[in-house]
């Protein structure tokens, strides 16, 4: 319960400052975009036994950088919506990356590689934050 709750808040941390205000309706569902990924768990185990869940041997393939970018282009595709977009792809990745430094995360999926350094970790949340606060991206982020 602890690890979805971080999922949820650092990606709420990073969406923050893409707000004008602060948008609480907004916030939530960035929340559940990061800390719901875990429900693959259950897909993959065919039952809602958090036992079986959490003894998984390996992350599904929906914990990967490839699933983050499919979701949030197809996101993309049906709505054109830049802010959203990224928003979804951030939390995702987020959540994945954070994931990713315990050695049994599919991140490159189909790449075989299932762990990266807990700096590297580091180094692309704050990324992520630090494209959230990019002057531009308000102006950017208008639908056309």
């Amino acid at each position: 319960m602890y690890d979805n709750w971080g999922h949820g808040m650092i990606a709420v941390l990073i969406a923050l400052p893409l707000f004008q205000k602060f948008e609480i309706k907004s916030l939530i569902i960035v929340f559940l975009i990061a800390s719901l990924l875990d429900l693959d768990h259950f897909i993959v185990n065919f039952s809602f036994s958090l036992t079986k869940a959490i003894s998984l041997l390996m992350r599904p393939a929906t914990h990967s950088l490839l699933f983050a970018l499919l979701a949030s282009v197809i996101y993309f595709v049906i709505t054109k919506n830049k802010k959203w977009t990224w928003l979804i792809f951030m939390a995702i990745a987020s959540h994945v990356v954070r994931d990713a430094y315990s050695g049994i995360t599919p991140i490159f999926f189909p790449i075989k590689i299932y762990e990266i350094p807990y700096w590297s970790y580091l180094l692309v949340e704050v990324l992520f934050l630090l494209i959230s606060y990019f002057p531009k991206w308000e102006k950017n982020f208008e639908v056309y």
